[in-house]
């Protein structure tokens, strides 16, 4: 039977009714995963929100979850807390080191990916696989940095869902432990300044400390796209942080109007047996890089740490979407960031 040949990296927690959704959505796929390219990371408890709120620690539990749905899949189970920044880290480096490919998949606990997932990211592989410029690739990643694009490719940046070469992660390691170091054993208290001062020999500054801004400025220091294949008719990411059905429900509403508001119209005609390296406008999507880069890095004001506050001045000055389309957003960057 054909199987995903690429591996896999998941990050689970201290939350196994989110790792069952995940599990669940990863065995659906009409393209079948092959456990042993799976890995689980599965960050600790201790020294975890979850700890200094006096919750229980749930840690064997997803990991008990993962071996029932992936017997043969890879563990890698931490006993301290080590947040998604060296979580990334860490399930990158144990696949890059154990397989021999060039790309990886990843996403976060709170993606639930829809079955024809990595059937449509195997096909957006191959097609981008020999493209150099291309250094990480999304499928109908939907998130809170841009409304949603006309084309069916466009620029984007994010870490919820994604597929990244192998050397975008292998020649800037020691950029990633430098980046890593600064952040300090209380990574949840990041301070920029540090982690600027630290960066600053790699002629790298961030606007905002979080793991996702800094992966971004490594590609756009190596000159490489990230780039979203958007499919008509629907979404193959869906993200929820909510606590309840009634949570996950909100978000799925939103996120239908946002795709609806406004001039969404994809190319229907687009067929996954069209696509090819001559899909893409790589000077085009180079522009929308860039464009966005100046809106949520550049001109954003350095002193704003609140990751809503610079959502909505993005959305406000930079995208003048309209009123509705405005608080939708608005709404789904205030529950993906802060889960209200």
């Amino acid at each position: 039977m054909e199987t995903f040949k690429y591996p896999v990296g998941v990050l689970l927690f201290n939350r196994p009714h989110l790792a069952k959704h995940v599990l669940e959505s990863l065995k659906s796929s009409v393209l079948p995963l092959n456990d042993k390219k799976l890995v689980f990371h599965i960050d600790g408890f201790s020294g975890s929100k979850n700890e200094e709120n006096f919750e229980s620690d749930l840690t064997r539990k997803t990991q008990k979850l993962v071996k029932e749905y992936f017997p043969d899949s890879h563990v890698i189970k931490q006993n301290s807390n080590v947040g998604i920044a060296r979580a990334f880290y860490n399930v990158m480096d144990y696949i890059f080191a154990n397989f021999d490919s060039k790309f990886a998949v990843f996403q976060e606990e709170d993606v639930f990916l829809r079955p024809n997932y990595f059937l449509n990211m195997s096909i957006f592989l191959e097609a981008i696989y020999k493209l150099d410029e291309v250094g990480v690739v999304s499928v109908n990643d939907v998130d809170h940095y841009q409304t949603v694009r006309d084309e069916p490719f466009c620029a984007t940046f994010g870490t919820r869902e994604f597929a990244i070469n192998r050397n975008v992660f292998v020649k800037n390691r020691n950029i990633y432990e430098v980046y890593l170091e600064s952040l300090g054993e209380q990574y949840r208290r990041k301070d920029l300044a540090k982690v600027n001062q630290a960066l600053a020999r790699f002629d790298l500054e961030l606007h905002s400390p979080f793991q996702d801004v800094f992966q971004h400025e490594l590609l756009r220091r190596q000159e490489s796209l990230h780039i979203r294949w958007n499919i008509p008719g629907r979404y193959d990411a869906n993200f929820s942080n909510g606590e309840s059905i009634f949570g996950t429900s909100i978000m799925q509403t939103l996120k239908l109007l946002v795709t609806k508001v406004g001039k969404n119209k994809m190319n229907d005609n687009l067929a996954p047996s069209a696509i090819s390296p001559k899909s893409f406008d790589l000077k085009k999507l180079r522009a929308q890089e860039n464009e966005y880069w100046e809106a949520w890095f550049h001109d954003r004001p350095k002193s704003i740490g609140n990751s809503n506050e610079a959502a909505l001045i993005r959305l406000r000055n930079r995208l003048k979407v309209s009123r509705i389309n405005h608080f939708i957003e608005y709404l789904y960057v205030r529950r993906v960031r802060r889960g209200f």
